[in-house]
């Protein structure tokens, strides 16, 4: 094998390598606001920053559920400082929507059961 050659095939596969990595990586990718909107239904209110202007350095949208009162906060799945519009968010985290306290997950779901999709509760 030539000196020509073996470099050629080492290109093609560091290609293929990298391909098969990418696309692993984008098929994983989620859209996290989406996940939890189809469980728990469209929130009561979104408050986004990422037409502000000037837009913060760290955009974030927030959905708040207000009967429950939660408060999630995402992030843009995106590189800092990207424009809008993005196309995918990840969580941040949870708070109180009334004292700003973070929530643990387990408190959440606690709060938000009654929202879940295909289950009624009481009006």
């Amino acid at each position: 094998m030539t000196e020509y050659s073996r470099l050629k095939y080492l290109s093609i596969v560091t290609v293929v390598v990298s391909l098969i990595f990418c696309g692993s990586a984008i098929a994983r990718s989620t859209d996290d606001l989406s996940l939890f909107t189809s469980k728990f239904g469209q929130p009561d209110q979104i408050k986004s920053s990422e037409y502000e202007n000037p837009r913060p350095p760290i955009v974030t949208k927030q959905l708040i559920y207000k009967k429950e009162n939660v408060r999630v906060v995402y992030i843009p799945d995106a590189p800092v400082g990207s424009p809008p519009p993005y196309q995918g968010w990840k969580l941040l985290g949870f708070q109180d929507q009334k004292t700003n306290q973070v929530l643990k997950v387990e408190e959440v779901a606690r709060r938000m059961e009654k929202r879940k999709k295909g289950l009624k509760g009481p009006n």
